[in-house]
């Protein structure tokens, strides 16, 4: 069945021009499941290795750093729950762990996060599934900053929590919110390159807002800025820059859209 499901994955595939630039450290025990996964990584400009199991994934993490980490559950020696609890309790590792697992069941997502873990992808893997993780975890290319990582489900319970909204609207807040993107980000380009700090100031602000209301501190870091910069008509400030770190996190937010 493994190897039928690894030539159906190769029929899917289809050459990717992502440039998404991560280093990635697969921990798979089983090697059905590392030729699919390096079947599918190829696909992109990432660097991977892999670990056989959670101690070795330790080891190799005591001498290098990683992107992303792509995590089973159950192997031999240390499982993936173990690992992950050494990775960031004992090495204080922040690296995002992203859980493996076949036939999850419900409260396991759960039990991963307080493990430690960052989020969780089902096997058998879906292509489109995996595409949307990797691109919510890349640094998108942007020289000179940091790993661009949004937990947007983190962020939209903590907004549920503050407007006490059940998931529903929260959900449906979220969808609203990434289909104004479009508009936003051709507006706050198109008034970038013109020079017109009017226009700039408002699209930053509507940005911000929503961004503020769903609890995407990132971007209404970055959305402030924008605005403050074009309210004072700042025209020495880099606001091209700015622009692509902002593009970054919604990138982001399409995907996970896209995901859902």
């Amino acid at each position: 069945n493994e190897l039928m499901r690894l030539e159906l994955i190769k029929t899917e595939l289809v050459p990717s021009n992502k440039q998404l630039n991560l280093k990635i450290l697969v921990v798979e025990d089983y090697e059905i499941n590392r030729i699919l996964i390096s079947e599918l990584l190829d696909q992109y400009d990432v660097e991977y290795e892999f670990a056989f199991n959670g101690q070795e994934a330790i080891n190799k993490l005591k001498r290098k750093s990683y992107d992303l980490i792509l995590m089973d559950i159950n192997m031999p020696v240390m499982n993936g729950i173990e690992a992950t609890k050494v990775i960031k309790d004992e090495l204080k590792i922040s690296t995002p762990i992203i859980a493996l697992t076949a036939n999850a069941l419900e409260g396991d997502r759960e039990t991963f996060l307080s493990a430690g873990m960052d989020d969780y992808l089902s096997k058998p893997i879906n292509v489109k599934s995996f595409e949307n993780l990797l691109t919510r975890y890349h640094n998108s290319g942007l020289e000179g900053t940091k790993q661009i990582v949004l937990d947007i489900d983190k962020s939209l319970a903590k907004a549920a929590k503050n407007m006490n909204f059940p998931e529903n609207i929260i959900n449906k807040l979220f969808t609203s919110y990434v289909e104004s993107l479009a508009d936003l980000e051709t507006n706050i380009r198109n008034s970038i390159e013109s020079k017109d700090f009017d226009t700039l100031k408002m699209n930053a602000h509507n940005l911000k807002s929503g961004a503020a209301s769903l609890c995407f501190d990132p971007i209404v870091e970055l959305a402030q800025k924008l605005e403050s910069k074009s309210n004072a008509k700042d025209e020495l400030y880099d606001y091209e820059e700015k622009f692509k770190k902002v593009k970054a996190y919604l990138d982001l937010l399409k995907a996970a859209k896209e995901d859902k």
